[in-house]
């Protein structure tokens, strides 16, 4: 069963500063990716939580921060 979490699914169709800091951070330190079940994410990278939540929080999102370890 899919978890639904919110997101603003227009964020990228107005221009405006967050926009467009959240695309470059993703330019810079994004990826996409395609899971098994064929669900498609983008992801952040970054040792700087702060820069993380700025995102989550500038594109309304509900998911989830975590921590990868490698």
């Amino acid at each position: 069963m899919p978890m639904h979490r919110s997101l603003n699914h227009d964020f990228f169709k107005t221009w405006s500063a967050d926009m467009a800091y959240v695309l470059g951070y993703f330019a810079a330190d994004g990826s996409m990716l395609k899971n098994k079940r064929g669900a498609h994410f983008i992801e952040f990278t970054s040792t700087d939580l702060l820069l993380v939540e700025i995102v989550k929080s500038s594109t309304g999102s509900g998911h989830a921060i975590t921590e990868r370890k490698r």
